[in-house]
């Protein structure tokens, strides 16, 4: 989503005018033009209300220069202390109350809590650190027992459970997006921080539906080595395939955005590192992820099925290995009747995409003999 560059042009004059305000008497100040009164506000006041309006808008787009030149303009006014935590509270409000479903409470904390720091706030700092060092210890989705609705004790428990994994979830949310601040801050050592964050377990569904903040911060910390990174840990045969493969995704994600020179965000940062042959990359972890799939025992319902075959779908022709389509081919014929007509057509598809004739791929076993 592009930064309005109106907006842009309203953050580098405010964040003018507050650096003359605090460096020239108003005896000094000379009347503003008509042209100056239509462009920038005029009183201080004002100007600290553009700036939190930005500011707000910086922590919604994750555009870290609009975000750098609104806290930088605060700092220049002058406000310390409880005037600048009541201005970035007010910014922060702003940013929830003006966002989208896909903003997420870790994003408006880590971002808020870098606006303090670059704003003078030292003690920010602190607890942007800690919550990038957090290693919370794994949460499982809880499973809803059959019948709960009905048993008070039952439905106690679930949401007893439900609400410890939803922390756990916000735990590992914070953490990445305070790696990816940090990075954009090119704080010391953030390239191996990121890298442990990355071989800590995770336990979540549906981790990132868009953006991945872990992913966006490896490239960023590390412009040369970040896809290096990304890529050896995706085709770790240890690791974990569904998350392994939303890094994949995220990647994939990313190169939709690379071209996109009239937008604003980190993401369009982190995508404008990628190579021109990044999509080609994939192809190879991809086809391991499958490989091994294809041999585990897995359940229907568990997603990573469907994740799969989206993926592989969005990959360029021929990306994956002929042994990759083999199994994504024999996986047609184990899936139930109803999984097989939904998914087989989208299968027969990549097949194709990928110089493999569906019908001749794999032949489904034969029946049973009769009792």
């Amino acid at each position: 989503m592009a930064v309005p560059f109106r907006t842009l042009c309203l953050v580098i004059v405010a964040a003018s005018a507050l650096h003359w305000n605090a460096v020239r008497s108003a005896e000094e100040s000379k009347p503003p033009t008509k042209a100056a009164e239509k462009v920038a506000p005029r009183t201080l006041e004002e100007q600290i209300v553009a700036l939190e309006n930005a500011l707000a808008e910086g922590i919604v787009q994750r555009d870290w220069k609009m975000l750098e030149l609104a806290a930088s303009g605060l700092k220049a006014a002058g406000l310390t202390g409880k005037d600048l935590e009541i201005s970035i509270l007010r910014s922060e409000r702003g940013a929830s109350w003006s966002s989208s479903a896909y903003m997420q409470q870790a994003r408006l904390e880590c971002w808020g809590l870098i606006a303090r720091v670059l704003a003078g706030d030292t003690g920010a700092r602190k607890l942007l650190d800690g919550y990038a060092d957090a290693n919370p210890e794994p949460v499982r989705v809880p499973a809803a027992p059959a019948g709960f609705q009905k048993s008070g004790d039952d439905q106690k428990a679930y949401q007893r459970a439900m609400a410890d994994y939803q922390k756990y979830t916000l735990r590992l949310q914070q953490r990445d997006e305070a790696l990816l601040v940090l990075a954009l801050m090119k704080a010391s050592g953030v390239s191996e921080r990121i890298k442990l964050a990355l071989g800590r377990p995770r336990l979540q569904s549906a981790y990132y539906t868009y953006s991945n903040p872990l992913v966006s911060a490896c490239l960023i910390a590390d412009k040369d080595k970040g896809l290096q990174t990304l890529l050896e840990y995706a085709a770790d045969e240890e690791g974990s395939i569904g998350e392994q493969l939303g890094v994949l995704s995220a990647l994939q994600t990313l190169l939709v955005l690379r071209g996109q020179e009239t937008a604003f965000s980190v993401d369009h940062d982190a995508a404008a590192v990628l190579p021109e042959n990044t999509a080609a990359q994939l192809g190879k972890p991809a086809s391991a992820l499958i490989a091994r799939y294809a041999k585990i025992e897995h359940k229907e319902t568990d997603g990573t099925l469907n994740a799969l075959i989206n993926f592989a779908h969005r990959l360029p022709p021929n990306a994956l290995t002929k042994d990759a389509a083999q199994d994504l081919s024999d996986l047609r014929f184990k899936l139930s009747p109803h999984m097989q007509q939904w998914m087989k057509p989208q299968i027969d598809e990549i097949l194709k995409k990928n110089g493999v004739d569906p019908n001749t791929a794999a032949k489904p076993p034969a029946p049973p003999g009769d009792f």
